[in-house]
C-alpha cells in the first residue's frame, strides 16, 4: 500500500531545493530594467510549490486547498526567517508576500483546473 506521503514527494523535493537555493550566501538576481525580477522569481518558485502541494493531495484529499495554502505560507515564513542566519542574506517582507501570493495562486489555480475536468 502506498503511503499518503508518497504523492507529496515532488513538493517535498521542491521545498528542499528552495531551501538549498535560499541558503547560498550572497545570491544575486540579474536585473532587467525596472522589472522586479527578484519578486517574480519568488512568486514562480512558490507558485510551483503550491501546484505540487495541491497535486499531492489530489488522490486522498486529506488536507484541502486552505490547509495546503497555509502550509506553503508557513514554509515561506520559515524560509525567509532562516535567511537571517546566512551570510549576505536577510529576510524580506516583500519576498514573503511574493512567496505567499505565489503559493496561494498555485494551490487555487490548480484546484480550479482540476474542478473543470
Amino acid at each position: 500500500m502506498r503511503s499518503r506521503i508518497t504523492p507529496f514527494a515532488p513538493a517535498i523535493a521542491w521545498a528542499v531545493l528552495v531551501l538549498l537555493v535560499s541558503s547560498w550566501p550572497r545570491l544575486t538576481v540579474p536585473e532587467f530594467g525596472d522589472a522586479p525580477v527578484d519578486k517574480i522569481a519568488h512568486f514562480i518558485e512558490y507558485f510551483t510549490l503550491g501546484i505540487l502541494l495541491n497535486r499531492g493531495d489530489q488522490k486522498h484529499h486529506t488536507f484541502g486547498p486552505l490547509l495546503l495554502g497555509t502550509l506553503g505560507i508557513v514554509f515561506s515564513a520559515l524560509d525567509e526567517s532562516h535567511q537571517a542566519f546566512i551570510p549576505g542574506r536577510m529576510p524580506s517582507l516583500s519576498d514573503f508576500v511574493a512567496d505567499a501570493l505565489g503559493v496561494i495562486a498555485g494551490v487555487t489555480g490548480h484546484s480550479i483546473v482540476l474542478s473543470r475536468r
